[in-house]
């Protein structure tokens, strides 16, 4: 049987991520968290996750910070944004930096899920 896929939620709502952290668990996922750009950059490298949630506004480092870094293109990693105040111009530039899709909030429990197991 393999492992289950492995997605870091970085966001710094703290209730969001405890919630979307236990709905994923109960889904089967194994769920890392990070509340800002600099805890998450570390859980990337130390943890090499299937799958990252990433918010586009997050204390220490945005969400395009993160992206510009690791670069998703090139190191294979995937990654979702989730954002409350994403406009068309933040979705094209996220997908320019190799990001597979944008989802906005409030999240739609079911539209996360579809994304997620498209992607992992």
């Amino acid at each position: 049987m393999n492992p289950a896929p492995k997605i870091l939620l970085v966001d710094d709502e703290e209730d969001l991520v405890r919630d979307l952290e236990a709905f994923l668990e109960e889904e089967g996922y194994e769920v890392l968290t990070a509340l800002d750009g600099e805890t998450a950059l570390k859980k990337i490298e130390e943890e090499k996750p299937n799958l990252i949630l990433l918010d586009l506004n997050i204390p220490k480092m945005s969400g395009f910070q993160i992206l510009e870094r690791i670069k998703p293109r090139e190191t294979g990693l995937k990654v979702l944004i989730f954002s409350g105040i994403a406009t068309q111009e933040d979705k094209a530039r996220a997908l320019a930096l190799g990001a597979l899709g944008l989802l906005t909030k409030p999240i739609q429990i079911d539209a996360l899920l579809q994304e997620i197991e498209k992607v992992t």
